[in-house]
Order: structure tokens, then sequence, then C-alpha cells
């Protein structure tokens, strides 16, 4: 079976030449894994899909609940505390999250070049 952090192609890879790593920034919670989706981004990190390949992407700032985890990562987009993060987030066509409107007291942040950035409002 492959180890902790990577993934075989098939059950029953039998040397770890067999085996794939998980991509940049997550692991398997357990060796034996066969897809790469059974790798886990870390906390404050979100999966990404294009292509039927996975990258794991910073959470934006105002996504990170308080106890450090991406609130992206879950379909109800709420925090281990029941919580939810400022603002309407969508999925763009290439995978990132979007920030489309701020409550009242938040604003939205712009780069310097006039575009938003996702990691910022």
């Amino acid at each position: 079976d492959c180890p902790l952090g990577t993934y075989g192609s098939f059950e029953g890879s039998v040397s770890v030449s067999q085996c794939s790593a998980c991509p940049k920034g997550s692991t398997t919670l357990q060796g034996g894994q066969t897809s790469i989706f059974d790798c886990q981004c870390a906390a404050d990190l979100y999966a990404r899909s294009v292509s039927g390949r996975l990258s794991c992407t910073m959470c934006p700032l105002g996504a990170i609940c308080a106890e450090g985890d991406c609130a992206l990562k879950r379909r109800s987009q709420l925090c281990e505390s029941n919580t939810s993060v400022p603002g309407e987030w969508s999925m763009s066509n290439d995978g990132y999250y979007l920030l489309h409107n701020c409550p009242q007291g938040y604003e939205l942040i712009n780069t310097t070049d006039g575009t938003f950035s996702h990691d910022s409002q």
C-alpha cells in the first residue's frame, strides 16, 4: 500500500514507486489511498479541482475562521463553531472563491492595479 501523503492509481499498489505524492499543501489521512481526491488540504487551504487536477489554494483572509481553518472547505461555508464568514462567496470557473459583496461594516479592498485580489477584502 502507498504510505501517508501519497496515493496509488489502483488498490494494492505494491511499491512506493507506484505511488504519487499528494499536491503541495495536502496529505492523506491514512496510507493505502487510491485517488488524488483522498488528499486533504491543510486547514488554512481549500481544494481546487480544475480539469481533474487537485491543487490546494490559500484561503482568502475573510474566510479564515477563528479556529484557523478555511470555511470555504465546507459546502455550508460555516466555521466549526457554526459561525459564518462575512460576505457572499462563490466559486469561479477556474476554482477560485470570489467575494461578491461585503456586509455592512466591511469593505472590499482592490489591489493596486485596480483588480480584485482573492486574498483581500
